[in-house]
């Protein structure tokens, strides 16, 4: 009992230690040094503002050597976890060198069942055949036969995988087709293990940085469980770990109490479960709407059927995951500030723990930035920096990466001039000569302010974009909800709700002017511009008069939409000049006539909802008439992709998905599009979310032509949509058949959201097609 005292004693100490933005370094041999961090994201070093511009190395002695020679002495050191650091702290030492120690080791991944029947599944069996796939790190897997139509279970087998190769006969029964749902049991980096492999991992950290012996030149150390491939993977897992089950079967006894009433909470069917042992080993075989309605027993290799729709399965696995994950990375953290007292830091890798949490138990935020554009740096550096500054307390935003794709020298200090307006307060490049680095000196000046963040959601990417604004104000994208709303030409607004935050914010593309923006109730809005600048705001009856210009004003209090005057003048005008459109090409625009027509009757009661209505209406009977084709990617009826997905910020707020850690299909993947002909010579475009390596793999089979993605993207979207140029070619006729193919040689992880087909020169301009009339 005496032991188990002491030990939560340490957990609260190293734990309020490493919360604390605050500490004493004491250097072996050394006077101790006091360091903070202030309210603008800076290390204060012994009462000196510490902004450090430097180079991030490899282990490597003679790579301190030509750092010295060339004047550089703040150096970020990327080290694996079994190597000798003490020749490499000394040398930095006697160099007079300030450092960062980082941990490039892998991260230990976690052990489990991988729950993704949007991504292990074959379709279209109708007849026996041999399935084999590449299952990398998987020891074995639950196979399961299902009918295509209504997923009714045919067959459930064990697989075991060999030299990483899943292989099995499938014989369907009957003539209907069939789908092979595979679940893998395997070790994932995907998924870091905060069980078994945690506690060696943080031994070795621990180990690694008390052997090091470091000297006074220490400034902090960076991802203190080493190089995660992700924090928290998109998909589902089941750890499968004596750990995780114990824990797992603790938090059941402690929130449900009795068996029976886990059993409800759950959703189970009629079953033999006589523990809540035996509970805590059930794997949950769904994944949002896809899988079976079924629960497996690893142990038994017994299916209990249960209620995807209501049972609570996965909400607790998730609650046992993020505890653990949070309490044992805090005291990681806290172990390794009893070590050594200096801020730690964790590379951006997601909105996720551990720097999500309002008052994390980091000190800092590890800023990558890569590109050469402005635009660039600023899409890969921006989401870290939106984490530090929503942190309740203080951060240290440090760009610990920054890679140019070329190593002209010039960049470096514009770079620094983006990342400093952005928050960032260090920085350490690669790829770039060391000189370069040496001529740019810290400005301490910097420690004194820092930028005034905007938020948007990331699904509002385009209009709004990583960019200084006035008045010391910087838009940042955030994992807040909202989206985009369609103001049609001349306005653009967005909506931004999180725990701390909710308004729209509205602006134009012109001049500012004086605007009334429709409300039902105006009283309740407040306006807010980002300068401070009065907007000589103007209530009357159903409406706000102000000044509205290109910079956002944010419009608080109420949950309406704000809807400018001018805004519903132009779209009855541009929907009456669709009309006529309509009755000069004789095309049938009544459905749209209606809705619009309905949507303007009821404006004065609700302009917001009534608003977004008739933009329904205008885009539905423009694509009745437009000169192009615009198709919505997952309007598919024919494919094998993995899933169709809600999707904020796409074009109609929907995806085609596909992700697949291996090539499972040998026809690849395909979706089929019968689309109508616009005759004459076209341009072929795609709007996607596809890594730079997997572009190639994407082919387009139109008019019985085959175009491929051979231009750098353009007009980039939402959370990380841009539009590709397929080519050209020349259509005829009135209908077509339209083929999307993937063709992967390894993993794929991509998503489409629409195809749109155009005569030359009519290039598409985001999430929302182009317009036909007017400018």
């Amino acid at each position: 009992m005496r032991a188990l005292a002491c030990c939560l004693l340490f957990g609260v100490a190293a734990i309020a230690a490493c919360q604390s933005a605050s500490g004493v370094y004491r250097p072996e041999g050394s006077a101790p040094a006091e360091w903070r961090i202030n309210d603008h994201h800076t290390l204060v070093w012994n009462g000196a503002p510490y902004v450090p511009v430097g180079a991030r190395l490899q282990p490597s002695l003679a790579d301190i050597e030509r750092a010295k020679a060339a004047g550089v002495l703040d150096v970020l050191l990327s080290v694996p976890l079994g190597v000798d650091l003490q020749p490499l702290i000394q040398a930095m030492e006697a160099a007079g060198m300030r450092y960062l120690i980082a941990i490039d080791s892998l991260a230990p991944g976690a052990t489990g069942v991988a729950v993704e029947p949007q991504t292990y599944r074959v379709a279209g069996i109708t007849e026996p055949r041999k399935i084999e796939f590449s299952l990398p790190g998987a020891t074995d897997a639950l196979a399961v036969l299902v009918t295509a139509r209504d997923a009714t279970v045919m067959r459930v087998d064990r697989v075991v995988v060999k030299d990483g190769k899943f292989s099995m006969d499938v014989a369907p029964p009957g003539s209907l087709e069939h789908v092979l749902l595979v679940y893998p049991v395997q070790t994932t980096q995907s998924h870091p293990d905060y069980w078994e492999g945690f506690d060696g991992q943080r031994d070795s950290v621990l180990t690694t940085i008390r052997r090091a012996k470091t000297g006074p030149g220490l400034r902090g150390v960076v991802n203190p469980m080493g190089e995660y491939v992700s924090l928290a993977g998109r998909s589902a897992f089941v750890p499968n770990g004596d750990y995780f089950q114990l824990e797992f079967r603790q938090y059941l006894e402690g929130r449900y109490r009795n068996l029976e009433t886990a059993l409800r909470a759950w959703a189970i069917g009629i079953n033999d479960v006589a523990s809540f042992e035996d509970l805590a080993r059930l794997v949950p075989l769904w994944s949002g709407v896809r899988g079976i309605p079924q629960l497996w027993d690893p142990k038994t290799d017994r299916l209990y059927r249960a209620n995807q729709r209501t049972s609570a399965v996965w909400a607790d696995i998730q609650a046992v995951i993020n505890a653990a994950a949070g309490r044992r990375f805090d005291r990681l953290c806290g172990a390794l500030r009893q070590v050594a007292d200096v801020p730690i830091i964790q590379e951006w890798l997601g909105w996720v723990a551990p720097y999500e949490a309002a008052r994390p138990a980091l000190n800092g935020v590890g800023m990558r930035a890569m590109g050469t554009t402005y635009s660039e740096l600023a899409q890969t550096a921006a989401r870290a920096a939106s984490s530090a500054m929503r942190w309740t307390g203080p951060s240290w935003l440090v760009a610990t990466d920054i890679a140019p794709a070329t190593a002209d020298p010039s960049n470096a200090g514009v770079i620094i001039n983006d990342l400093t307006a952005m928050g960032a307060r260090g920085f350490y490049f690669r790829g770039i000569p060391l000189d370069a680095i040496a001529a740019e000196k810290p400005d301490p000046s910097t420690a004194d302010w820092s930028p005034n963040p905007l938020y948007y959601p990331e699904s509002a990417a385009n209009p709004a974009s990583p960019q200084r604004l006035p008045a010391g104000r910087f838009w940042l994208p955030a994992p807040g909800g909202g989206n985009r709303i369609d103001l049609g030409v001349g306005f653009h607004a967005y909506r931004y709700v999180d725990k701390r935050h909710t308004y729209t914010a509205i602006w134009t593309s012109g001049a500012t002017a004086r605007v009334k923006l429709r409300l039902a109730e105006p009283k309740l809005a407040t306006f807010t511009t980002l300068d401070g600048s009065d907007p000589k705001v103007k209530v009357h009856k159903n409406a706000v008069e102000l000044d509205l210009g290109p910079l956002p004003i944010l419009v608080e209090g109420t949950e309406e939409i704000p809807i400018p005057e001018l805004a519903l003048a132009d779209e009855v005008a541009r929907f009456e000049a669709l009309k006529k459109m309509a009755e000069a090409m004789k095309r049938d625009l009544a459905e749209e006539d209606f809705m619009h027509r309905d949507a303007v009757a009821g404006f004065d009661r609700t302009p917001g909802g009534s608003f977004l209505t008739m933009r329904r209406a205008y885009w539905s009977a423009t694509a009745k008439l437009a000169p192009y084709v615009w198709v919505e990617a997952e309007s598919t009826r024919t494919t094998n992709f993995s899933e169709l997905m809600a999707v904020s910020g796409a074009s109609n707020g929907s995806a085609l998905a596909l992700r697949a850690p291996t090539a499972l299909d040998p026809r690849g993947y395909f979706a089929e599009y019968n689309v109508p002909v616009r005759a004459g010579d076209v341009e072929v475009w795609i709007a996607a979310r596809i890594p730079a390596d997997a572009r190639g793999t994407l082919t387009m089979d139109i008019g019985g032509q085959q175009l491929r993605i051979e231009e750098p993207p353009v007009m980039p979207y939402g959370p990380g949509f841009a539009w590709y140029r397929l080519g050209s070619t020349a259509l005829q006729g009135v209908s077509m058949k339209m083929t999307l193919f993937v063709n992967p040689e390894g993993s794929s992880d991509l998503q489409i959201d629409a195809i749109y087909i155009c005569p030359p020169g009519m290039s598409p301009k985001g999430a929302f097609p182009p317009e036909i009339v007017g400018n």
